[in-house]
C-alpha cells in the first residue's frame, strides 16, 4: 500500500469484521491510528493536563462543532504551568493558547459525561443521515474554500482522550465519529485535513509577517510532501509552488509595459510596492483596541485588513472608483490599491498591463476564506476554486483585475477575478481609456449613466444630479425621463432637486406627469430593481411625489416648518418626512433648528412629537455648527445670529445651545402630555416590545441629549440601567439639568474600577445568600455597578460565584417601564425560580383557571442589571377598530393609540394552533430562545387539563424533550442571554381576535 494510505490503515484494522458478528462486536483499539495522527503534527499532551474550561479556547468558527458541543461543560485540556504562565489547547484543537491569568479553575467538568454527550450527539446525528438516506454530512451541493473540515476535530479529540490515558473513551469517540462519514477513509481525511490547514495558515501568518519568499516556499513545499492526502487545499496549495519556487531563487517583477503606450511612472512607482515594499511590523497594534482580547489568528488578519484595506471583504477602493470623489486619505501611507484608485483614468494602462501577471505580491488574496464551488464539480474546478479562495499572496494580476472589474461599465463578476478573462478585460481597458481619456468626471458620469450597470448607473447619476454643470443636468434629465418606471428614479432625483430647488421646477412637473402616467410602476417583488422595494416602503408614488414637490417651492426650510405646524395633523407626517428629505445635506445645526421651529410652533401634541422624533435621524457625524439663530418664542428666524450660536465645524460632542434655543428645549420639556406609544420604541434603546405611552417631555429630553451628545446615546441609556431609573426619567433629569445651568453628572464608568477591585466585588457578592446579592449591589458606587454590568455580559477569566450563577434562573425584577405590566399575572412574580421541572409544573397547574389567564403575554428575559430575569406580563385587550377615515390615512399608525392595537397579531402563534386543535379549550405557548437555541413547544388545554403537544414528527430537532431543551438552555455557558416568551389564550377569546387577524389591510387605493 502506498504511503498516501499509510496513516490510514490503523483505523480499517476492524472494518472487515464490524458488523458482521451475530453477537455486538467489541469496540476495536485505534491506539496505532491515535499515534500516526500524534506523528501528524497534534501538539503534546499527556495525563497531567487537565479537562476544563477556557475562555480564550472556545470553539465557535464551526456551527457543526457548536451543536455537537453547545452542552459540554468542559472545553479544553489545561495544561501544567510553564514559566510561570497557564496555557490550554481547545477540545480537537491544534493551538497551544496562552492564557491571561494562571489562576485555577474552581471545578473540573466531568471529562467521561462531557465525552459520552458528544458521543450521544455524533450517534443521534448519525441516525438522522441513515433515515435521509445521506450519508455524507457535508454533501449540501456545494462547498466552501478554506478549512471546512467539519467533526475532523473530534476525531483529533479521540487522539487526546488517547494521549491523556482514556483510551476506551477515545475508541468510543473514534467509532461515533466514523457513523457520520461515509467511510473510515474520509474521516481520517477531516482529521488529517484539520492539521494540515492548521500548519498551512502558520506558514501563511510566518510570510505575512516576515515577507521571507524562501522560508515560505520551503514550508509549503514541505507540507505538500507532509499530507499527500487527506489536505483538501494540497493541489491547490501545490500551484503556488512554482511562482513561489521563481521569487524565492530571486527573479524580480518586471514593470508594466504596454506597446505603443506610455504608463504614468506614478503607477509603476505604486505596482512596485506590491512586490518590493516590506511587510508591517506583525506586532503593530490594531486600530480596533477590542483586539487584544481576540485569539492570534484574529488580530492578525485585522491587522492585514488595516495595512491593505483590500482583503477578505473589508473596505478597499470604492467600487466605481474611476468616477468616486477623491480620497482625501489616499496619501503615501493609504494602501497601493487606493492610491492607484486615486490615479482615476491615469492608472487604466498599467493596470490592464498587469491584468495576466502571475507574481505573487505581499498582499493577501482578497477572496480568502470566501470561495466555494460545487459538489458536482472536476476535480480540476474544485482545485481552482480552493486556490482562488485561500490565504495566500495574491497576484499582480488579481489586484489589477478586481480594481479593473470594480470600475469598468458593465464589469462582470467585479467580486471574482478568477471568473473574469484577463485578456478580456484587458483589451476593454484599453478600448475605454482610449475612448475617455480626457474626459471630465461629469462626462464619464454620463458614459455610465447610459452604458453601465444598474449601480453603477445609480451612482453616476447621482454624481450629475449633485453637479454644477448644465451638461450634466442635461443628461440626468434625458436619462430620468426615458425611464421606465420613472418612479424607482425617486431617490436620484431627491438629490437633484434638493441642490437645484425651485430651478428644477419644469423637470419635477415633466418627472410627475411621467410617474402618473406609467401607473404605481415597479412591483416591490421585482428584484431586477433595487428601488422598487424602497417606493413601497415609501408609501407609494403619490406620496414620493408630494415629498418631492416640497424641494422645489420658493419656501425656506423654517417657513415649511410652520407651515406643517399650523395644518391639519393627518399631512403632518408625510410633510415632516419631505422636510427631513430637503434638510439632509444642510449642516445638522440647521436641520436641528428648523424642526425645532416647528415643534415649537405645534400645538397638537402627535405633530410636536413627530418634529421631535425626526430629530433623531439627523446625521451629526457631517458637521457641526451653520451659522444659524435657533428658533424662539422672541427671536425671529430671520434674524441674525446671536454671540452665542454655535460655531462651524465644531465637535457634536462639545455644541454649545444658546439662549434662545434654550427656551425653546424648556417649552418643550414642560409638556407633559402624552402620545402615543409607538414613539416610546425609538426613544427607548434597547428596550423590548413595550405600551407605555411617552410624554412630549421625555421625547424632547431625548431628542436634547442626543443633538448635544450624539456619540453617548447608548452610554446614556445604559447608565439609567446602572443608576436603576427608567431610562426616560433620566433624560428628562439630565436634559433639566443642562438648561438649568447646573453640571451635568457624568456617565458611570467601568474603566475607572481595577481588576483587582472588580474580583473583591465579585467574590463578596458570591459569599451571600441569593436574596442578599441585589441589595448589595445597590451598595455599590455607580463606576463599581458600571464594573459589574460589563463583567455579567463579559465575564473573560473572572468565572461567577455558585450562588450568582444559581439566581440566574430566579425572577428578580419587573419591567419598569411599562405601564400594562400585571403584577400576578399566570400566578408568575418576582422571586420564582425556573428549571426545567418548576418550569413545566407552574405551565401545567394554569389549566384548571385558564380562562383567568387568557390573554396573558408574558416575556422572561435577563433582567437589566442582572444577574436574574426580569418579567414582563401584560394582558393583551382586545382591539377597537375606528373606521378608516381616508383623510387621515397617512396617519393611520396614530390609531395605535392602546396596548390592544395590534393584540391578534401579538397572539398570532396561538391563535393559529388552536385554529389546527379544534379539541382544545385553550393553549399555552410557550418559546426559549437563547445560546444556539430556539424551540416553541404548545400545551393544549383540555378538560382543565394541560397536554404537550407532540412536535412534528419529521422535525428531528424538536424531538428532544422540551424539558431537557429548557434545562441546557438554563445551564449554556452565557445564561444570562435568553429569553422565555410565553402566550395564553382561550378558545373564546381567540375566536374574538380571529375577526381582527382575518381583516384585510387597506388597499393601496384606500391608503391613497
Amino acid at each position: 500500500m502506498s504511503t498516501r494510505n499509510s496513516w490510514i490503515v490503523p483505523f480499517l484494522l476492524f472494518s472487515a469484521v464490524i458488523g458482521r458478528a451475530q453477537q455486538p462486536s467489541p469496540i476495536p483499539d485505534f491506539a496505532a491510528g491515535f499515534k500516526q495522527l500524534v506523528a501528524l503534527g497534534m501538539p503534546p499532551l499527556d495525563t497531567p493536563a487537565t479537562w476544563s474550561v477556557v475562555a480564550e479556547s472556545a470553539n465557535t468558527s464551526n456551527y457543526q462543532l457548536r451543536e455537537i458541543t453547545k452542552s459540554l461543560k468542559g472545553n479544553a485540556w489545561l495544561l501544567p504551568l510553564a514559566d510561570d504562565k497557564s496555557r490550554a489547547i481547545g477540545l480537537g484543537g491544534v493551538d497551544v493558547v496562552e492564557l491571561k491569568t494562571a489562576k485555577k479553575h474552581p471545578s473540573e467538568p466531568d471529562l467521561t459525561k462531557d465525552t459520552e454527550t458528544v458521543i450521544a450527539g455524533l450517534k443521534k446525528l448519525a441516525a438522522k443521515m441513515n433515515a435521509s438516506e445521506n450519508s455524507d454530512p457535508f454533501n449540501s451541493g456545494y462547498g466552501y474554500g478554506g478549512s471546512d473540515n467539519g467533526y475532523g476535530s473530534l476525531l483529533l479529540f479521540a487522539a487526546q482522550l488517547h494521549q491523556t490515558g482514556h483510551p476506551a473513551l477515545a475508541n468510543q469517540l473514534a467509532l461515533a465519529v466514523f457513523g457520520v462519514y461515509p467511510s473510515r477513509e474520509t474521516a481520517v481525511d477531516a482529521a488529517v485535513d484539520v492539521l494540515a490547514s492548521h500548519f498551512y495558515q502558520q506558514a501563511s501568518r510566518a510570510f505575512f509577517a516576515s515577507g521571507d519568499w524562501q522560508a515560505y516556499h520551503t514550508a509549503l513545499a514541505g507540507l505538500c510532501k507532509r499530507f499527500p492526502r487527506g489536505w483538501s487545499s494540497r493541489d491547490a496549495v501545490a500551484m503556488l509552488l512554482p511562482q513561489l519556487e521563481k521569487q524565492a531563487t530571486g527573479s524580480k517583477a518586471p514593470a508594466p509595459s504596454l506597446p505603443g503606450v506610455t504608463i504614468d511612472p506614478r503607477a509603476i512607482a505604486i505596482i512596485r510596492e506590491l512586490t518590493d515594499k516590506p511587510p508591517a511590523d506583525p506586532n503593530q497594534k490594531t486600530k480596533d483596541k477590542r483586539s487584544d482580547d481576540l485569539p492570534a489568528a484574529v488580530r492578525y488578519r485585522m491587522q492585514m485588513c488595516e495595512q491593505y484595506g483590500f482583503d477578505g471583504g473589508s473596505p478597499g477602493p470604492p467600487p466605481l472608483w474611476l468616477i468616486s470623489a477623491a480620497d482625501a486619505n489616499a496619501d503615501t501611507s493609504a494602501a497601493p490599491q487606493f492610491r492607484l484608485a486615486a490615479l482615476k483614468m491615469a492608472a487604466i494602462p498599467a493596470l490592464a498591463a498587469l491584468t495576466a501577471d502571475p507574481f505573487l505580491t505581499h498582499q493577501p488574496n482578497a477572496r480568502s476564506y470566501s470561495g466555494y464551488y460545487s459538489s458536482n464539480s472536476s476535480s480540476e474546478d474544485r482545485t481552482l476554486s480552493l486556490y482562488a479562495s485561500l490565504n495566500r499572496p495574491a497576484t499582480r494580476g488579481e489586484i489589477a483585475t478586481r480594481l479593473l472589474a470594480a470600475t469598468l461599465p458593465e464589469a462582470q463578476h467585479e467580486s471574482d477575478p478568477s471568473q473574469v478573462d484577463p485578456e478580456a478585460i484587458r483589451e476593454a481597458a484599453l478600448a475605454f481609456w482610449k475612448d475617455h481619456k480626457d474626459a471630465t468626471r461629469e462626462e464619464l458620469a454620463a458614459v455610465f449613466l447610459r452604458e453601465g450597470s444598474i449601480n453603477q448607473s445609480s451612482q453616476a447619476a447621482s454624481i450629475l444630479a449633485a453637479s454644477s454643470d448644465p451638461k450634466a443636468h442635461q443628461s440626468f434629465e434625458t436619462h430620468v425621463l426615458a425611464s421606465d418606471p420613472a418612479i424607482t428614479s425617486f431617490q436620484v432625483v431627491q438629490t437633484y432637486l434638493r441642490s437645484r430647488k425651485a430651478a428644477a421646477r419644469p423637470f419635477f412637473d415633466a418627472y410627475a406627469k411621467l410617474v402618473r402616467s406609467q401607473g404605481s410602476g415597479a412591483s416591490p417583488e421585482d428584484s431586477s430593481n433595487p428601488n422598487a422595494w424602497a417606493v413601497k416602503q415609501a408609501g407609494g408614488a403619490e406620496k414620493i411625489l408630494k415629498q418631492l414637490e416640497t424641494l422645489v417651492g420658493s419656501q425656506s426650510p423654517r417657513a415649511l416648518a410652520l407651515q406643517i405646524a399650523k395644518g391639519k395633523p393627518a399631512n403632518a407626517k408625510a410633510a415632516i418626512t419631505s422636510l427631513s428629505a430637503l434638510l439632509e445635506s444642510a449642516p445638522p445645526v440647521k436641520h436641528l433648528h428648523a424642526l425645532l421651529e416647528g415643534a415649537n410652533a405645534a400645538t397638537d401634541a402627535t405633530v410636536r412629537a413627530r418634529f421631535l422624533a425626526a430629530t433623531w435621524r439627523i446625521r451629526w457625524e457631517s458637521g457641526e455648527g451653520d451659522g444659524e439663530q435657533p428658533p424662539s418664542d422672541e427671536v425671529s428666524a430671520d434674524e441674525k445670529q446671536g454671540d452665542e450660536a454655535p460655531k462651524k465645524d465644531a465637535p457634536p460632542p462639545a455644541r454649545k445651545i444658546s439662549d434662545p434655543e434654550a427656551a425653546v428645549w424648556r417649552k418643550l420639556i414642560a409638556d407633559t402630555r402624552s402620545v402615543a406609544s409607538q414613539f416610546s420604541s425609538q426613544y427607548q434603546y434597547g428596550e423590548p416590545d413595550t405600551d407605555a405611552k411617552p410624554t412630549i417631555s421625555e421625547i424632547a429630553a431625548c431628542a436634547l441629549e442626543t443633538s448635544i451628545q450624539p456619540n453617548e446615546y447608548s452610554d446614556t441609556y445604559e447608565a439609567a440601567v446602572i443608576l436603576n431609573k427608567s431610562a426616560s426619567a433620566f433624560f428628562v433629569e439630565r436634559a433639566t439639568a443642562r438648561l438649568s445651568g447646573k453640571p451635568v453628572t457624568p456617565l458611570p464608568d467601568a474603566s475607572k474600577i481595577r481588576q483587582e477591585r472588580l474580583a473583591e466585588i465579585v467574590a463578596a457578592a458570591g459569599k451571600k445568600p441569593s436574596a442578599e446579592i441585589h441589595p448589595y449591589l445597590a451598595t455599590l458606587t455607580p463606576d463599581e455597578r458600571a464594573a459589574w454590568l460589563k463583567w455579567m455580559n463579559e465575564p473573560g477569566d473572572l468565572a461567577a460565584p455558585d450562588t450568582v450563577t444559581a439566581l440566574q434562573s430566579v425572577i428578580v425584577a419587573r419591567h419598569n417601564s411599562d405601564a400594562q405590566d400585571v403584577k400576578g399575572n399566570a400566578n408568575l412574580n418576582v422571586g420564582f425560580k425556573i428549571t426545567s421541572d418548576t418550569f413545566t409544573k407552574h405551565i401545567e397547574s394554569l389549566a384548571p383557571e385558564i380562562d383567568k389567564h387568557s390573554r396573558s403575554s408574558i416575556a422572561l428575559y435577563s433582567a437589566d442589571f442582572g444577574p436574574g430575569l426580569q418579567i414582563q406580563a401584560k394582558i393583551v385587550p382586545f382591539q377597537t377598530n375606528p373606521p378608516r377615515n381616508k383623510a387621515n390615512a397617512e396617519d393611520e399608525p396614530d390609531a395605535d393609540d392602546g396596548p390592544g392595537a395590534n393584540g391578534a397579531r401579538n397572539l398570532e402563534p396561538a391563535i393559529r394552533t388552536l385554529d389546527a386543535n379544534e379539541e382544545a379549550a385553550a393553549v399555552i405557548m410557550v418559546n426559549l430562545q437563547g445560546e444556539d437555541c430556539q424551540r416553541e413547544a404548545a400545551w393544549l388545554i383540555q378538560d382543565s387539563k394541560a397536554t404537550l403537544q407532540p412536535t412534528d414528527a419529521d422535525d428531528d430537532d424538536a424531538k428532544e424533550p422540551f424539558a431537557t431543551v429548557l434545562k441546557n438552555l438554563l445551564e449554556a455557558k452565557q445564561p444570562h442571554a435568553f429569553n422565555i416568551q410565553i402566550q395564553i389564550l382561550s378558545r373564546a377569546d381567540a375566536k374574538k381576535f380571529s375577526s381582527t387577524l382575518d381583516e384585510p389591510s387597506p388597499t393601496t387605493e384606500e391608503k391613497e
